[in-house]
């Protein structure tokens, strides 16, 4: 397997979803919610792809 990858699944209620594996070592590093249609998850991984290069990062902790 190359990485990294978006990897889409069928969850057992028959919706979809994907997961985001790393280049390093190739654990999920991101998941996403569940979508309705396979084209709205795809859409999914577009706007991640889109949206995270200019994302802001905000730490919660101390």
């Amino acid at each position: 397997m190359e990485y990294p990858k978006f990897v889409v699944e069928k969850t057992n209620d028959g919706q979809y979803m994907f997961n985001l594996y790393s280049q390093g070592n190739g654990a999920i590093i991101a998941n996403s919610e569940r979508f309705i249609t396979k084209k709205a998850c795809l859409q999914g991984i577009i706007a991640v792809i889109r949206d995270a290069p200019s994302a802001a990062i905000e730490a919660l902790t101390a």
